[in-house]
């Protein structure tokens, strides 16, 4: 708590180097430990490229990336905790199609915007935070995107009703 409340008095550029020195004092209380699974190591690397892609969405559409860390002897993600719960939790149960996909896809398109398409719909990927809004989670399985191509709404709009289909199916075919 000192280290990081005296570090605040020096310029940006110097305490951009005594937080990568020594980052633990900078951290918040709770973080994510996301570690590498075995033989995932380009899915790993890539997902590190997508938060840097990301990163002016870091802190609302996507968790903040902290940096890369060891865990057990494995290579690790350090990511800022959402809070709240996926969409596949019971707190997501009352949500309808359409209120769903309101919260979707401003991060959505967000990420279009970069270059970055979610490819993967499941609802756990995505979680609701203060009860009104959705950040995107698990970028490993992400595809290039060029927003120059394509139009961003439709693509957008397409991804969350896709998720928002199997957060609505998911609830109305399980007793959760």
């Amino acid at each position: 708590m000192a280290i990081s409340w005296a570090a605040s008095w020096f310029p940006a550029f110097v305490r951009n180097r005594i937080q990568a020195l020594i980052p633990g004092p900078f951290l918040p209380p709770t973080v994510i430990i996301k570690k590498l699974k075995p033989t995932w190591d380009t899915e790993f690397d890539d997902e590190k490229q997508i938060y840097q892609k990301l990163s002016p969405l870091q802190g609302h559409a996507i968790p903040v990336l902290y940096g890369e860390g060891t865990c057990d002897a494995a290579r690790a993600l350090l990511l800022s905790d959402v809070g709240d719960a996926s969409l596949h939790a019971p707190q997501a149960k009352h949500l309808s199609k359409p209120a769903l996909k309101r919260m979707i896809k401003p991060p959505v398109r967000a990420m279009l915007e970069l270059g970055v398409e979610p490819a993967d719909h499941n609802p756990r990927n995505y979680h609701l935070v203060r009860g009104d809004a959705v950040v995107v989670l698990d970028l490993e399985d992400t595809a290039d995107f060029d927003p120059h191509e394509q139009d961003i709404d439709e693509l957008a709009e397409a991804v969350a009703d896709g998720v928002a289909h199997w957060t609505v199916f998911y609830h109305q075919n399980h007793n959760s």
